[in-house]
This record gives structure tokens, C-alpha cells and sequence, in this order.
């Protein structure tokens, strides 16, 4: 069966395919595709079918390919040919040698494609050269969590982090998804342990020397700003304890809520000492911080750490303490209590001038109702979950909450009729849409039915109003020792960039021999290594998995399998009906390489990198014309 949504191009010849429809995967160059996993754990020695990142291995007879702007591209991947399953591509293509890819550090708008793009070079060789250095210094706009002191200061650098390429048979329900492993759960389906914060201990190992610096450096502004917060939070008691006393002495009327005023006086008075006493406190620290930093000299900053090395330093750095000051509230916090003022909204539909004009502004109208209709939902939903969690508030909360609560109870059930009479609204327009659909469709009797039923549409809308005013939590302090090295407390991203450090450190040793990695630092990183690695496989061949592409591209409809077409209807009821181009891929092209989102590199480019060649190009071992599409 032929997609219904499948728009007819302008230009279509008899018998063109284009990408949508239901016979697509039973060409015989879709039915194979590559899927390619990096390899976790990496087995040094192991051979592998190519590598991501690290340095070409290029004949010298090759130039360093350039971008628009003269700057050189950056290495990404190399691929053994003879790794390619023998359907892919419809068996075009080489199947000896190497396929070498590298992109540009920055996108540029492609004037003709109506879109973002990235220059691209790929080339193809028969030999494998010497190792060749990355060229390009500077910042890369797809690179996220770059270490700072090297971003612009060297060329860029990538660990070399071998693949496996394994064959797959394209299947008609997986052509919408994207190339999936497991899903990023273990062999036990088991999710791998989310890895947010520096550890410290000797799982928290900066691995060199330069992250040696960075800790200190990172370990210096922490106590600044400890100590910067205590300072201000001083001058505000003594603001506290003078405008209670002024009020008290009565020369002073300029306040806003007296029993609030004489809470943080009480406060203030309570905590002054406290505070005070831990300029002292925290200066010794940093006297103890400096001496520790003057035994390092800057002079190894190049070396790599020791274990035994880090095992010392982190008994000196933890055996320094702070003293932190901790918000902490002494009552709940609950926010104004708010309801809504209900309007009825009409409609009023413009004049069409075709029937696809005509169904893009009844589709116009659905959308705004689903808006509607999707706001009187929420705010059912919420009223349900505060009614049905009474039973577990305490009576301090039932007090703060009474009159949202009275408000929930009395309005629930009007809510719930006005969101399902939207919903019935939308439905009715759908409905209509698809009627507009049909061959032979006459124009004026579809205007006639549809201003007919846009007029009877009335449904209720909503404005937030204010019922009462919340109660302000009320805040207090509370001064605690923390070890210099704690992720806890006050400005718990001081380690940020000691990680974003380390882990780029922890890829290179990793790659190069995991025995080299430290154990406990290793046990760290890799169940995330893996766990990305499992997570999603990036492709060849066979059909694009478009994640999310901008509509400028094409009609997104076309793309999406039977069951999920009614839903995408329904959330974009708008944008459905603003493509503007094909997409660009037909049945004479192909997938040269699909990479996805990567949290072992940082790579980062929208959703989705997808690289097409033109078949007869492909199959002569060209890759002169290489499409890129970026999602997101």
C-alpha cells in the first residue's frame, strides 16, 4: 500500500520512489545495513575493524583535506572495508581498503538545502600509512567537554578507540528508530551507575600532574567563594538585627512583615558568632592549601601521577577542613495558591482558496485546541494528585494548602468536562481533515462543512489568577566542618572541570593500555563507557533513522510507522503541514555513515549526523558529492 502522507514532488517521473513508501525496504540496496559499536572493554592487542578518533593512518601521497574557510578537518573515523557485510549498499561500494572520514570544526548554512551542514572530506585508500597528527587548533562547535587549558591551545585531540562492524537485516518495523544496542544496560539488564560528580578518594586520581594544577586551582576558588558567602551573609545579619532594633525603637515605620522581621532578628542574633568564627576557620585552611600547592612545583605538571602519589596528596588535601554554611528552612515552602479565570474561545476560519489551503488552516485550528485541550488536562491532573495526597500531608501543610485544596475539590470536575469536550473538538477537526483527504474532494461544499463546524466550536480556555498568598519558607543556618575535598556542601561544581580533566585523560590511557589506568579509576569510568557504548550503534546502509529532522527537509509524516502517525498528527497538528521540501534521499542514494550522539567523545551535532552518496558515485569509489543532514 502506498503511504497516504507521502507528498508528490513537482517533478515526479513514472515509477520515482521516494522515500515513505510502504515498498521502500523491498529494494534490494535497503535490505542490509552496517551497525558499528565501539568496544568496551578495550582488549589491548585486539584487532578491530577500524577506529574513532586518534590519528589517520593516511598514505603520505594524501594532502590533509581543508574546509571552506582553508582550516583542516578533523579526523573521525577510520573504517576497514573488508569489515562491510556484502549486501550493504546493494553490494556497491569498495570491500578493500580503508575509508577515512573527517568533518569541519564548525556548521554553515547551505543556501540551496535550506538547512545547517558541515563540510565534509572522505577518502578512500588502499593502503594504511603512517600515523599523521590532527591539524586543526581552535574550539570545535560539536565537541562538548573539551578540557579548557587545551581547547585552542594544540590540535584538537581525540582518543583512538577501536569498533566492531557487524551486519544487520533492515526490518520495516525498526526503519523509524535509530540504530540501537541494549539500550545501555548491562548483560544483566542492569542500567549502568550514573557517574556525575568527581568521587575523590582514589577513585578520584587526576591522573596527571596538569590535573594535579586544576584541582589546586579549582580547590582555591571553593574557599573563595565559602568564605566571599560568609562575609555577605554577616553584613546581612548585622542589616537584620539594626532594622529590628530600629523598628523595636520606633524610629523606623519602612517594613513589610513584622513577624517575618523579628524572625531573621532571632535568626541573626543566634548565628552571628557562628558565622564569625569561621573567617578564622577558613583562613587557617587556606594557609594549609598553600603549603600543600608550594610542595607541587609547576615543573611535573607534564608527568603523568602515580597512584602512590595521589594517595598522598589526597590524605594532605582531605585532612584539610572548612567551615561551610547550610541553608536550612524551618518551614515548608509552598508557593501562592493559584486558580484559573475560564473564557469561552470561538473560532473563525479565513477563506481557503484550495483544498490544501483549506486543510492547512482547519489543521491551524486543531492546533490551537490541542493547546487548550492539553492545559485543561495538566491542570486536572495536578488537582487530582493534590486531592488524592491529603491523606499524607501534615497538618502544617493541610493548613498552607487549604484554600488550594478547597479550590482543587470544587473545580475538578469542571476542569475535567472542559478538557474532554476540547479533546471531542479536536477529534471532530481531525475527522474533517481526513475527509478533505479524499479524491474528488469538491471545494466548496468542504468550505461550507468546515465553517459550519468550526462555528459550533466553542471551547474554555484559561488564565491563571492569584486565590491567596503563599506563606515564604522561613530560613536558618547551620555552620558544619567539611573536608576541603568533600563534592558536598556549598558550590558542589567547584570539581567540574577537574572531571570534565580527567575523563579526557581516562580516555587516552584507557585506549592506549587499560592496565595503565589506575584500577579504581578505571572500575569508575568504565560501566559508563560501556553502558554508552551499548547504548546506541551509529550505522551504513540501509534506510536513515531520522531521530528528528527540521521540517525545511520534509514532510516529518512520511517518516513515522502506522501506529505512531495518528500521535505525530495529533502533537503537531500545525507543524504537519509545513513542510517544505522532499527529503533528500531517494532510492538513489544511500547511508554512507549515520553517526549518533556520543557520551564517550562529547560528540554533539543535533540528534543525528547522516552522510548520503549518490549510489553511482558510490559504486565507482567517488565520494566527491557527500550530502550531510544535521537533526536537531
Amino acid at each position: 500500500m502506498r503511504n497516504p502522507f507521502r507528498r508528490e514532488p513537482s517533478s515526479a517521473t513514472a515509477g520515482a520512489l521516494a522515500y515513505g513508501d510502504e515498498n521502500f525496504l523491498k529494494l534490494e540496496q535497503f535490505r542490509t545495513d552496517a551497525r558499528i559499536a565501539k568496544r568496551v572493554p578495550v582488549v589491548q592487542g585486539e584487532a578491530g575493524h577500524g577506529w574513532y578518533g586518534g590519528e589517520p593512518r593516511m598514505p603520505s601521497y594524501f594532502s590533509w583535506p581543508v574546509g571552506p574557510d582553508g582550516e583542516p578537518l578533523i579526523f573521525v573515523a577510520q573504517l576497514d572495508c573488508r569489515a562491510f557485510p556484502a549486501g550493504l549498499w546493494g553490494g556497491v561500494g569498495p570491500r578493500e581498503g580503508w575509508l577515512l572520514f573527517f568533518i569541519g570544526h564548525t556548521s554553515y548554512i547551505e543556501p540551496d538545502y535550506r538547512g545547517q551542514s558541515f563540510p565534509v572530506r572522505v577518502l578512500h585508500t588502499m593502503e594504511l600509512g603512517p600515523e599523521r597528527p590532527q591539524r586543526f587548533i581552535g574550539s570545535v562547535e560539536w565537541l562538548t567537554n573539551y578540557p579548557k587549558n587545551l581547547s585552542g591551545n594544540a590540535p584538537v585531540m581525540l582518543p583512538r578507540w577501536p569498533i566492531t562492524i557487524y551486519e544487520h537485516e533492515t526490518e520495516a518495523e525498526e526503519r523509524y528508530k535509530r540504530f540501537v544496542g541494549t539500550g545501555g544496560r548491562d548483560d544483566q539488564g542492569r542500567p549502568a551507575p550514573s557517574l556525575c560528580r568527581w568521587p575523590g578518594g582514589a577513585a578520584g586520581n587526576p591522573l596527571t600532574w596538569d590535573g594535579v594544577a586544576i584541582l589546586f586551582g579549582a580547590l582555591r576558588n571553593r574557599l573563595g567563594k565559602v568564605e566571599q558567602r560568609n562575609h555577605d551573609l554577616l553584613e546581612r545579619f548585622h542589616k537584620q538585627i539594626a532594622a529590628f532594633e530600629a523598628y523595636q525603637a520606633g524610629t523606623t515605620t519602612d517594613i513589610g512583615d513584622a513577624d517575618q522581621l523579628q524572625f531573621e532578628y532571632t535568626v541573626a542574633k543566634r548565628r552571628l558568632d557562628e558565622v564569625a568564627a569561621t573567617h578564622a576557620l577558613n583562613s587557617a585552611a587556606r594557609t594549609r592549601l598553600e603549603a600543600v600547592i608550594a610542595a607541587h612545583p609547576a615543573e611535573r605538571h607534564s608527568e603523568l601521577l602515580s597512584p602512590a602519589d595521589w594517595e598522598g596528596l589526597s590524605d594532605e588535601l582531605a585532612a584539610i577542613e572548612f567551615a561551610d554554611v547550610e541553608e536550612c528552612h524551618v518551614a515548608l515552602p509552598v508557593s501562592n495558591v493559584l486558580g484559573q479565570s475560564y473564557s469561552e474561545q470561538r473560532f473563525e476560519l479565513e477563506q481557503a482558496t484550495s483544498l490544501e489551503d483549506l486543510r492547512r488552516k482547519v489543521l491551524a485550528i486543531a492546533y490551537k485546541i490541542m493547546l487548550i485541550a492539553k492545559k485543561l488536562q495538566i491542570a486536572a491532573s495536578n488537582r487530582l494528585h493534590l486531592l488524592n495526597g491529603r491523606g499524607n500531608m501534615t497538618a502544617q501543610a493541610l493548613a498552607f494548602q487549604s484554600a488550594c485544596l478547597e479550590y482543587a475539590e470544587r473545580t475538578l470536575d469542571q476542569t475535567q468536562r472542559y478538557a474532554a469536550a476540547a479533546k471531542n473538538a479536536r477529534e471532530e477537526l481531525d475527522a474533517l481533515v481526513g475527509r478533505l483527504s479524499k479524491p474528488n474532494t469538491s471545494l466548496e461544499s468542504s468550505i461550507n462543512e468546515a465553517r459550519a463546524l468550526v462555528a459550533g466550536i466553542v471551547v474554555m480556555d484559561f488564565n491563571v489568577m492569584e486565590i491567596s498568598r503563599g506563606i515564604p519558607a522561613k530560613l536558618d543556618y547551620e555552620v558544619r566542618m567539611r573536608s576541603l575535598i568533600d563534592t558536598g556542601g556549598s558550590f558542589d561544581n567547584w570539581s567540574t572541570e577537574l572531571e570534565i580533566h580527567r575523563r579526557f585523560h581516562a580516555r587516552f590511557l584507557y585506549c592506549a593500555d587499560p592496565l595503565t589506568l589506575p584500577e579504581p579509576v578505571r572500575s569508575h569510568f568504565e560501566p559508563t563507557w560501556s553502558s554508552a557504548a551499548l547504548d546506541c550503534h551509529d550505522g551504513m546502509g540501509g534506510v536513515p533513522r531520522w531521530d528528528w529532522v527540521s521540517l525545511e527537509y520534509f514532510n516529518a509524516q512520511m517518516y513515522y510507522s502506522a501506529r505512531d502517525r495518528k500521535r505525530f498528527r495529533q502533537e503537531n497538528a500545525l507543524l504537519a503541514s509545513a513542510y517544505a521540501a522532499e527529503p533528500p534521499f531517494d532510492r538513489d542514494n544511500a547511508v554512507l555513515l549515520q553517526l549518533f550522539p556520543d557520551a564517550i567523545f562529547g560528540w554533539r551535532w543535533g540528534r543525528h549526523l547522516t552522510l548520503i552518496a549518490p549510489r553511482h558515485e558510490l559504486a565507482q569509489s567517488s565520494f566527491e558529492n557527500i550530502r550531510v543532514v544535521i537533526s536537531g
